[in-house]
């Protein structure tokens, strides 16, 4: 889910409470509407006083049944709408973590892949540094030979000269 998804489900989770709520004022409008329009009626009606309480009775009996059952359904609208919308932020909470962890996991696994190149590499520059030090220590050994071969004959010489010269 986008940013912009994101948006788009907020507005419409606010225009969804704009309208439960106009619905709760419409209720409650036509239930004080017809409460008090009923006892108007009642009151203006020619009747006798008894017929009159009786009227106004069953007016005000009727109107608090439609009152429960308006407030019954604003409840449930309000229950289910509740219901929805953390339903709704449960799933998106859910694909963010999911989403979290793949990019969590993928930089994981690049890191790990970068790593053994580098561990490749350095030895891979360890083993030519290993092999050009080795390389430079036989060509000091052999000049150290040539040296002492030089010396050994140079003092063959010389004492070969001092055996004539005695």
């Amino acid at each position: 889910m986008s940013i912009k998804d994101y948006f788009v489900a907020k507005q419409r989770e606010i225009d969804r409470k704009k309208r439960l709520d106009t619905a709760a004022k419409v209720g409650v409008g036509v239930a004080l509407g017809s409460l008090v329009g009923s006892a108007a009626g009642v009151l203006f009606a020619p009747k006798s006083g008894k017929e009159t309480r009786k009227d106004i009775k069953d007016v005000a009996e009727k109107s608090v049944d439609t009152i429960k059952t308006k407030s019954n359904e604003l409840s449930d609208t309000v229950q289910e709408t509740y219901s929805e919308a953390l339903n709704k932020f449960n799933k998106f909470s859910e694909e963010k973590l999911t989403d979290l962890k793949k990019v969590t996991s993928d930089v994981e696994e690049k890191a790990e892949k970068k790593a053994k190149e580098v561990k490749e590499e350095t030895t891979k520059k360890a083993n030519e540094a290993k092999s050009e030090a080795a390389k430079g220590v036989d060509k000091a050994a052999k000049k150290v030979e040539e040296g002492a071969k030089k010396v050994s004959d140079k003092a063959k010489e010389e004492k070969a000269e001092a055996d004539k010269k005695k």
